[in-house]
């Protein structure tokens, strides 16, 4: 008795300091600097950059032999708004994220349902590495690799089709944008099967236990547990997914030629904007590229959202109204 009132003494004393460092307050000092490295390197690669583009997108040389003389001026997004190469580079990111995130969130949820109902945790976690290399693989290797693989003469693909196809080098079509979503939808799988994966193994498992139970199979498990289930997850790949596609930067798939490019309609939002400064040095037109870019990201991908929202409404909206028929047709019965 004496020592199980000196544990509960023990026990009370040390809440007592667990509640005491919990409620400890903080000098406000004490996780700013913890911050601080990360807040260094936001505001010198992220913050100053963005304010420098943003300052030359609204500037112009009047004088073609002065180039530092500069005034405030629109007309670097009127020339952006008049030029075909930045036309054809918007359209390739904007179909390029149409296509490619569904595309890519579609393989990636049944390869992640696959991989979640293997009951052998180690070839579980052996798939799982195996379909997360490409993600950690070296961006330029992977490039410089597919370039070869749809090389015009000499590419496999071509090889295995039996034609010759300009995938990389037609001025005119969409092969390159063709190669460009196969390249990026490979890629792109690695990530999203390791969180989807994650997401469904999370769900509880007592969900499928009474849905069997009431007698409902593997498919309707799927779309009635796993799919709502994981909702968030996919809300939040398909906005990163979304800005990551606006951004894509296939310039390894030319060999890191910008140009090449550009005059083979493969050109996307970062290739036009890396061009203009290594290629023509005009960072004031990329100034306003980069601006544009931050624009359409920020509106496609409310868009995005906005319509996988009202979309999950609707059918939230269509599977209660099954309910009520059913109901409606069960009270007639009796």
């Amino acid at each position: 008795m004496y020592f199980f009132k000196k544990r509960l003494v023990e026990d009370s004393n040390k809440k007592e300091v667990d509640l005491a460092i919990v409620n400890k307050e903080t000098k406000w000092w004490k996780p700013l600097l913890l911050m601080g490295p990360t807040l260094i390197l936001i505001l010198l690669f992220t913050i100053i950059p963005f304010l420098a583009a943003a300052t030359d997108a609204f500037q112009t040389t009047p004088d073609r032999n002065d180039p530092l003389k500069r005034v405030a001026s629109f007309e670097q997004f009127s020339f952006l708004f008049r030029d075909p190469a930045f036309h054809k580079a918007l359209s390739n990111s904007l179909l390029y994220a149409f296509i490619s995130v569904p595309l890519t969130m579609f393989i990636a949820i049944i390869i992640s349902a696959a991989l979640s109902n293997l009951l052998r945790k180690t070839l579980k976690g052996f798939f799982q590495t195996l379909f997360f290399l490409p993600y950690i693989t070296s961006t330029v290797a992977i490039g410089l690799a597919f370039a070869y693989l749809f090389d015009a003469d000499t590419g496999l693909l071509n090889k295995i089709l039996g034609q010759r196809v300009p995938w990389l080098t037609e001025p005119e079509g969409n092969s390159a944008l063709k190669a460009m979503l196969i390249y990026g939808v490979w890629r792109g799988i690695a990530f999203n099967v390791l969180i989807y994966t994650s997401a469904m193994l999370s769900v509880d498992r007592k969900l499928y236990k009474s849905a069997s139970i009431d007698g409902a199979g593997p498919i309707k498990q799927f779309f009635a547990i796993t799919l709502p289930s994981i909702s968030r997850t996919t809300t939040f790949l398909l906005t990163i997914g979304v800005i990551g596609a606006i951004k894509v930067f296939p310039l390894a798939l030319f060999k890191n030629n910008p140009q090449d490019a550009l005059d083979n309609g493969g050109s996307t939002l970062l290739i036009y904007i890396y061009a203009k400064l290594q290629v023509s040095h005009n960072y004031m037109l990329a100034g306003a590229a980069s601006l544009m870019i931050l624009v359409v990201s920020i509106l496609f991908s409310f868009s995005v959202r906005k319509g996988l929202s009202l979309t999950i409404n609707l059918v939230n909206m269509w599977k209660e109204k099954n309910v009520e028929n059913k109901i409606k047709a069960s009270r007639k019965v009796f």
